[in-house]
């Protein structure tokens, strides 16, 4: 309906093209998934600490630990930490995390759009 008007209106043409494109798959290894189920406690609220502070993300409320340390409690992605690990580079928890949204976390990364063909479906305990 909407293309007819375009067509009518303002004489648009919309032509449909199928081309190849390069992508990165998300797969199970032939040796099947070595994944930690989230539990329970992944949607645990952490309790507020004296010197805590309230910070805004993109990713959904967070509040800033007194570590430095990053925790934002409801995510597109679930529960998330961030801050530095045992050797000084940043390390980001992620409590409940579902394979489409690991997909859709790596793609701004990379040079091509990523799709999840896991075709597993409960949420995961991920650290990177």
């Amino acid at each position: 309906m909407l293309q007819a008007l375009l067509a009518e209106r303002f004489k648009l043409v919309i032509h449909r093209d199928e081309k190849d494109q390069p992508v990165l798959a998300l797969v199970v290894s032939k040796n099947g998934f070595r994944l930690r189920k989230a539990g329970p406690e992944a949607d645990a609220s952490i309790p507020e600490a004296p010197g805590d502070q309230p910070v805004y993300t993109p990713q959904g409320d967070a509040r800033a630990l007194k570590n430095g340390d990053i925790v934002v409690t409801n995510s597109e992605y679930g529960p998330m930490h961030g801050g530095r690990g045992p050797n000084g580079v940043m390390q980001w928890e992620y409590s409940k995390l579902t394979m489409p949204a690991l997909a859709a976390l790596l793609a701004p990364h990379l040079d091509r759009p990523v799709i999840d063909m896991t075709n597993l479906k409960d949420s995961y305990h991920l650290v990177f």
